[in-house]
């Protein structure tokens, strides 16, 4: 609910699970808030978080189908990180494309 930067990469690291493992609508939102908070930042911990459970989980749940979509999730993340304005603009986008690379 709050947006406190600090907690980015604990909040990263269950952005998945909040969002297709929760019945509840309003958790889901929160999540998907959460996603887009981290998706828009230039927060380079809270970003490697997000990209390394993305990809764990894409990987281990590819008999799923959870590789597509995380693809299609990390490249929203890929447009987002390209549109910002910051100092530390390409490590964001190069964390983001290793990320897409290593999905298996």
């Amino acid at each position: 609910k709050e947006q406190n930067e600090k907690e980015m990469p604990f909040i990263a690291r269950r952005i998945l699970q909040g969002l297709f493992f929760t019945q509840d609508t309003d958790e889901q939102a929160l999540y998907g808030n959460a996603f887009r908070w981290i998706a828009s930042s230039d927060n380079l911990v809270g970003t490697q978080a997000l990209v390394d459970d993305f990809v764990d989980k894409a990987n281990r749940y590819k008999r799923f189908g959870a590789d597509a979509i995380i693809r299609q999730m990390l490249q929203q993340v890929l447009m987002a990180k390209q549109q910002l304005n910051s100092p530390n603009k390409d490590q964001l986008i190069e964390i983001v494309n290793k990320g897409i690379a290593s999905i298996k």
